[in-house]
């Protein structure tokens, strides 16, 4: 197909780079979802604190 094996070489390595950074990037994603849920987690419990009277009390 190709003609020249370096520009062969060449576009195999793009893919490769590309391919990795997609990775990198849903890595990155699946760590501010897990964040995400982290911080809704703490803000529900915090709200159902509030609302039911608990006061904590850490001094």
């Amino acid at each position: 197909m190709f003609e020249n094996r370096d520009t062969c070489r060449k576009i195999i390595q793009e893919k490769s780079l590309l391919s990795i950074f997609d990775m990198i990037a849903q890595e990155e994603e699946m760590m501010l979802s897990e964040r995400a849920r982290g911080t809704i987690n703490l803000q529900n419990n915090v709200t159902k604190q509030l609302s039911s009277g608990e006061v904590l009390d850490k001094k």
